[in-house]
């Protein structure tokens, strides 16, 4: 039964558990602000290569900060988590190698709400620090309803900065033959709006200069030299209220809706003005933060053929989506892409931000659940297990004077000693407090025995308990050098002599002698005080005294005595055994300390689950405020 007990105890051992879970939870963290980034873009690759150009299309990274969102609970802490998010989802996209970035708008949170400019660029930066690119990399920049407003919200001065950080509002890039428009959909929206209230149509409609009317006209003269065209657009487009989204949505549909800067879809009239006009191949919007995929039928616009349309997911964490995501899109030129379409585009996910914190809290609830039960585990172990040690038992045949049989027991109270009882040899049970605390000045050198005088004259039988003179008694000695306890004494002729002399060396010779004897010949210095070796340990002794270690010894005169004071350089086998002592003897008084009360285990707990979250706290630290 004895290995089941010590494999139980060492299962039990704060050591073991604790180590464990600091390892777990460090590779949970890991995990979960590196691994699973990386992991999530694994099966994402571009949907063709070769001489296709790759745009990578980001819709709603929303950016913001502190100061511009009152009215949020914790804004600092949001902002960084919400932060940090992005900036290791922007490090795994961005080893895709784009060839062009579009962002489809909405990269600021609170854009349109900016009391000036100073704030705008401070929303600016901090996007552009969140999403940093190579300058042979061009970005563009499509505005939405919270970098510009919207309505009621709209501002010319809002969209002045706007011109000055991101660009134009209204922008064409030319890419393998391919027309990419722009498009200014919040103004598109207001320009529409002022139309109907005066009751023009849009082929009578003269446009605003500069604006999303006019960007239209202007793109569809040159689309007869670049085709196809490809409208990008912050707004989806007009499309039934039942219509279905496509698999890969993660719940509902695109509902027409409009509200306090906002809308959900542009309008049915003004999305025929621009099928009309454009004819574009395919369509990519944003702002609804889900995926979408819908089919318009030109038919319904007049015009030939259907129109894929592609809402591309938010990139930021949203409450109306489990996993934010992007779009790959790989741009052939069409007179080389006869057997396949020149235009192939592919969604990606990110992970889901939530359910990380979700398997923390999860994990740090298993964890203080599994502390507690070890801490259980641990005062019923100590409880009810018998420490295995000596047992002394009398013969019934002696009286008081004769010494006791010392035989080891194995786990019980020993039986009664009989003559027939066969002798085993004693062991000493393992101490409360190591030995190198117990003996004084003797860091590096084994426990050695004394034995007391007076004691002989108890007449004790037994060699092991009987004390032994180890050295003839001296009248002229004090009471504070007795011989019983060393072997040799050092005398000195001058009392008031005082020096440093190095120990450890076999050819120091004490120049103080000299003197005190009053011959010529250099006498040895003696060597200190030894306590006598324990039997069995002269080899262990030899050894130590081969390796002395590095030090100095002071020799003063105090009180009419000679004094010495000894330094020694501790060894490093030395300080890691009185470490290893150190946290033997805690380990001990915790154990003692979870007997004696049952408040014990509840404080041991919190102990060690701060014990085990610190190193993950740590590494947590270093990603998230070092590394990104």
């Amino acid at each position: 039964m004895r290995p089941i007990f010590a494999s139980t105890r060492r299962l039990y051992s704060p050591t073991i558990t604790t180590n464990a879970l600091r390892l777990l939870w460090v590779l949970l963290i890991l995990w979960g602000e590196l691994g699973i980034y990386f992991w999530s873009i694994s099966p994402c690759r571009w949907p063709t290569s070769g001489e296709a150009s790759h745009a990578l299309l980001i819709s709603d990274a929303q950016i913001n900060v502190p100061s511009l969102q009152p009215t949020s609970s914790f804004p600092y802490l949001r902002d960084f988590i919400f932060e940090r998010f992005l900036r290791k989802s922007w490090h795994v996209t961005n080893r895709l190698k784009p060839h062009v970035v579009f962002f489809l708008g909405d990269m600021l949170g609170s854009g349109k709400s900016v009391r000036n400019e100073a704030q705008y660029a401070e929303l600016v930066r901090k996007f552009k620090s969140t999403f940093p690119l190579e300058a042979s990399i061009p970005r563009y920049h499509l505005p939405g309803n919270n970098d510009v407003g919207m309505g009621l919200l709209a501002s010319p001065t809002i969209r002045t900065y706007y011109q000055k950080h991101f660009g134009p509002l209204n922008d064409m890039v030319i890419l393998k033959n391919h027309t990419f428009l722009a498009l200014d959909a919040p103004g598109l929206v207001d320009e529409d709006y002022q139309r109907n209230a005066r009751g023009v149509s849009f082929d009578h409609w003269e446009p605003i200069p500069g604006g999303a009317v006019e960007a239209v006209r202007r793109a569809a003269t040159i689309l007869e030299r670049y085709r196809p065209l490809v409208l990008l657009s912050h707004i989806p487009l007009y499309r039934p209220d039942a219509a279905s989204c496509g698999p890969l949505r993660e719940k509902g549909t695109i509902h027409r809706g409009v509200g306090h800067g906002y809308q959900n879809t542009i309008g049915k009239q003004t999305t025929a003005f621009l099928m009309k006009a454009l004819d574009p191949s395919i369509i990519f919007s944003g702002d609804d933060r889900d995926y979408c995929e819908y089919t318009h039928e030109g038919t319904s616009f007049g015009v030939a053929g259907s129109i894929p349309e592609i809402t591309v997911k938010s990139y930021s964490p949203a409450p109306q989506i489990r996993r934010p995501g992007f779009q790959l899109v790989s741009i052939i030129d069409p007179m080389n892409s006869a057997s396949q379409p020149s235009l192939l585009h592919r969604s990606c996910l990110l992970p889901n931000q939530s359910s990380i914190f979700t398997a923390y809290i999860w994990w740090s609830v298993l964890t203080l659940c599994i502390l507690l039960i070890l801490n259980v585990q641990r005062v019923r172990y100590f409880r009810l297990t018998k420490p295995i040690g000596l047992s002394l038992t009398p013969s019934p045949s002696t009286n008081n004077h004769t010494s006791p049989l010392l035989h080891q027991d194995t786990g019980a109270l020993s039986p009664v000693w009989s003559p027939h009882t066969p002798f085993i040899p004693p062991t000493s049970p393992r101490p409360q407090i190591p030995s190198s605390f117990r003996t004084p000045m003797a860091p590096g050198t084994p426990t050695f025995r004394a034995t007391s005088g007076p004691a002989i004259s108890q007449g004790f039988g037994s060699p092991m308990l009987s004390p032994q003179l180890l050295s003839p008694m001296h009248d002229d000695e004090d009471s504070m050098f007795p011989d019983r306890y060393t072997t040799q004494r050092e005398v000195r002729s001058h009392p008031n002599d005082e020096e440093w002399t190095p120990i450890g060396r076999d050819d120091y010779f004490d120049s103080s002698s000299q003197v005190g004897h009053g011959i010529d010949e250099p006498q040895p210095f003696s060597p200190p005080s030894q306590f006598i070796s324990a039997p069995g340990n002269g080899l262990t002794h030899h050894r130590r005294q081969s390796s002395v270690s590095l030090g100095w010894s002071w020799t003063f005169v105090l009180k009419g005595r000679r004094r010495r004071i000894t330094l020694r350089v501790p060894r490093l086998s030395t300080c890691w055994s009185g470490c290893k002592d150190v946290v033997e003897v805690l380990r001990d008084a915790d154990r003692r300390t979870l007997l004696r009360r049952r408040r014990g285990i509840f404080a041991s707990t919190l102990i060690e689950s701060i014990s085990v979250f610190w190193p993950a706290g740590v590494v947590w630290l270093v990603i998230n405020c070092c590394v990104f």
